[in-house]
């Protein structure tokens, strides 16, 4: 009977504690597997560009582009970033895609633009030299490989900010 006791005992240790043991193991509860975040779209239109970063809405609501920085007033390369959004979104009814977090710690929306032929306004912004890529919260984007690419490219070509960067 105890043989029969152990074994079972060893059978639900290894069912249910395989990590316990090996700690690199993976888990397999269900509180462990990670859900896709809601994505929610919605068409606005842009009142005004207040930098290569952030634009306004007609409803008042300030849009911070998600998976990017752009520079800062005064900093080089601001007015550039800044003309280059108000030349793809200003007065244009533009696609909102949010996903995960919805606000920064100022309550801007943080999302992805997308322009009505389907070119997304963050990557152009990468794309063109006048932003570079960030992870908000050290958690990289949806689009983040995408991002990436559209810098890598940007680097290699000395576009904008990395006119005078030599990027291995």
């Amino acid at each position: 009977m105890w043989r029969v006791f152990f074994i079972l005992l060893i059978v639900a240790a290894f069912l249910s504690g395989y990590s316990i043991r090996n700690p690199q193991a993976p888990s397999y509860s269900t509180s462990a597997i990670a859900m896709p975040s809601a994505i929610r779209e919605e068409s606005v239109v842009v009142t005004r560009v207040l930098d290569g970063d952030t634009v306004e809405l007609a409803d008042g609501r300030r849009v911070r582009y998600e998976g990017i920085d752009a520079p800062e007033s005064q900093q080089e390369f601001s007015t550039e970033s800044r003309d280059l959004n108000a030349r793809l979104v200003e007065g244009k009814t533009v696609r909102l895609e949010i996903e995960g977090e919805e606000f920064d710690v100022y309550g801007r929306t943080l999302a992805f633009v997308w322009l009505p032929d389907d070119r997304m306004v963050n990557e152009q912004m990468v794309r063109e030299g006048y932003a570079e890529v960030i992870a908000f919260g050290g958690i990289p984007s949806a689009h983040h490989d995408v991002l990436m690419a559209a810098q890598k490219e940007a680097q290699q070509n000395f576009r904008g900010m990395w006119y005078g960067e030599l990027v291995q």
